[in-house]
């Protein structure tokens, strides 16, 4: 049977080099057992995983063109199969993505897809974002993510006091899934240094003097005054120019805000609280309803434990109640 290669439901891994035929192969066929080695030893490793039950691993390792120079890069697919109908959480399938990008040189988190046996795409490839797609298409996926992480928080709190398994919650989370990237470009006047300053002072002065007699014919008698004697007409000019320039540095800053999608638009939370019991003389059970003071105070633990805001339009129900159990249900069926 090993012979034949029997059993053959497993993968097969670094073992098939160990043939003593492997020495005369031809290099193609080496790299082709390299690639299935490789796929081998990484379905193995998957398959360690408690809920995992199978796996397949298929690698693309392009080799590069000799004279090219844009090269295809490596890519990969994993097909798993879990146990029971639950799939495997994001941080589940983001381990696995990390676990084949760090075995497989040169290969992305963005260029690994993974399936489940159902078809269901748990992680998605061709993402920008080297972080990888952990369904984030699926926006059902990401707020019952959310709700159940909220439930966890109400109901492990209040159990420290009120005892495991008397607190049941129910959250509803309406989400926004919209991604905004704004970009603003903000001036300050109060923040003006002074970089330059350039001052030009000018004045000019000019004087115009008339001498000597006007031409006329008193003044050419015989008996006409001196020409020194006479008026003289002077004018004078003057002029001035002061030009200053400053040139100032205003303080800039300049923001990139990006609002990555799920974000929490309203909250609305039904929490459900038993009441506590007591033995009468027959030894049957008597319920007792918890105090106004004791269903506020949960409430504001409630409040601190989500995130609660009114602003926000969220909404709190904290109703005491008595819990049936099992054996009364039963009783009550019959």
């Amino acid at each position: 049977m090993a012979e034949e290669g029997l059993p053959n439901g497993g993968s097969i891994g670094y073992e098939i080099f160990d043939k003593s035929e492997s020495f005369g192969t031809i290099n193609f066929v080496q790299n082709v057992n390299l690639v299935r080695a490789l796929e081998g030893e990484l379905a193995r490793t998957i398959r360690t995983m408690g809920q995992v039950t199978e796996a397949r691993v298929h690698l693309v390792l392009p080799k590069r063109q000799l004279f090219s120079r844009k090269r295809q890069e490596p890519s990969a697919s994993i097909v798993i199969k879990t146990r029971g109908p639950k799939k495997l959480g994001k941080v589940q399938v983001l381990s696995i993505q990390h676990l084949v990008a760090s075995a497989v040189p040169e290969l992305k988190i963005s260029r690994i897809s993974v399936i489940d046996h159902r078809g269901r795409l748990l992680a998605r490839a061709g993402s920008p974002d080297d972080r990888g797609v952990i369904g984030a298409s699926d926006n059902d996926e990401i707020q019952r993510d959310q709700e159940e992480r909220l439930v966890r928080a109400i109901e492990e709190l209040p159990e420290q006091s009120v005892g495991i398994g008397k607190v049941r919650a129910q959250v509803t989370a309406q989400m926004n899934f919209d991604r905004i990237t704004t970009n603003s470009e903000t001036y300050d006047p109060e923040g003006q240094v002074v970089r330059s300053t350039q001052n030009v002072e000018e004045k000019a002065n000019s004087l115009d003097q008339r001498s000597g007699a006007d031409v006329t014919v008193s003044n050419n008698l015989p008996d006409a005054k001196d020409s020194k004697t006479q008026n003289k007409d002077n004018t004078t000019n003057q002029s001035s120019r002061v030009e200053e320039t400053v040139n100032f540095e205003i303080s800039k800053t300049v923001k990139s805000h990006v609002r990555e999608m799920g974000t929490v638009k309203r909250l609305s939370i039904a929490v459900l609280v038993d009441g506590t019991y007591s033995l009468d003389k027959d030894d049957k059970r008597i319920y007792k309803p918890r105090s106004k003071k004791e269903i506020d105070d949960l409430s504001a633990l409630v409040r601190s434990a989500v995130g609660f805001d009114t602003k926000r339009g969220d909404t709190l129900r904290v109703v005491n109640m008595r819990f049936v159990n099992a054996a009364e249900s039963d009783i009550d069926t019959l």
